[in-house]
This record gives structure tokens, C-alpha cells and sequence, in this order.
């Protein structure tokens, strides 16, 4: 019954607000259709009902200005979701790298908080402008 209950929870908590761990980009850059560094102008919360049997959380949405293009054409302005949730909250006027994947739209986002993760992944995305 135990083992029941646990599978169970585990299928209420796989949705796309869950946390699944850390992402980390693909050393493939191929497979992202933009690279962009940006700057953060504004952070907003939102609320998200997870449905009656689950807790309700909180979701980020940022407010990117575009600053600096590697691969592709993102808007100048864009709104951002980021999709990892073991990331300090960044706030307004942080900088991050952000790759969106071709396939589904995915977006991993490294913040200059994170120190030396972030520089090597502005390193290693400078070369693909070259």
C-alpha cells in the first residue's frame, strides 16, 4: 500500500512546475535555436494551482533585455520563464545567458551569481559568434 501511495504522489507531482533537478545546458549547442546574454528588468510571481490534491507554488516570470546575441534573433524585450527552479531567485538588473532549446521552446538560463559556471558557459558560447 505504501509503494501505491508513493506512485501516486510521484504522478500528481509530474507536471511542468515540478522539479526535476538542475538543468544544465547541452555541450551540443547545435541544438539551441538562440544563445543570448540579458539583463533582467523586472521579476514578477505567479501564483499556480496545481489542482485540489496538490499545494499551490509559485512561478517566476522575467522581464529580459537582450544585450547580447550568439545564436540567433530573440526580441530586443522578452518575457522569460525560466525553466529551472534550483536557481537563486535573480533579481531585477542581474545578468544570466540563456539558451532556448529548437525542439520545444525550452528555456535554461545560468545567472552571473553563479560565478565560474557562468562565465565558462559565456566562454564557450563566444567562440559560436566568432
Amino acid at each position: 500500500m505504501k509503494k501505491l501511495m508513493f506512485a501516486f504522489v510521484l504522478c500528481l507531482s509530474s507536471n511542468a512546475d515540478a522539479c526535476f533537478g538542475r538543468l544544465i545546458p547541452n555541450q551540443d549547442l547545435a541544438k539551441y535555436s538562440q544563445i543570448f546574454i540579458g539583463q533582467i528588468s523586472s521579476s514578477h510571481f505567479l501564483k499556480v494551482a496545481l489542482g485540489p490534491a496538490s499545494a499551490d507554488t509559485q512561478s517566476q516570470n522575467l522581464t529580459v533585455v537582450v544585450t547580447k546575441v550568439f545564436v540567433g534573433n530573440p526580441k530586443a524585450s522578452l518575457k522569460v520563464r525560466p525553466g529551472d527552479c534550483l536557481v537563486d531567485q535573480p533579481k531585477p538588473m542581474t545578468s544570466g545567458i540563456f539558451f532556448v532549446n529548437k525542439e520545444d521552446g525550452q528555456i535554461i538560463s545560468i545567472f552571473e551569481s553563479e560565478g565560474e559556471r557562468y562565465q565558462e558557459w559565456v566562454a564557450k558560447a563566444s567562440k559560436l559568434a566568432k
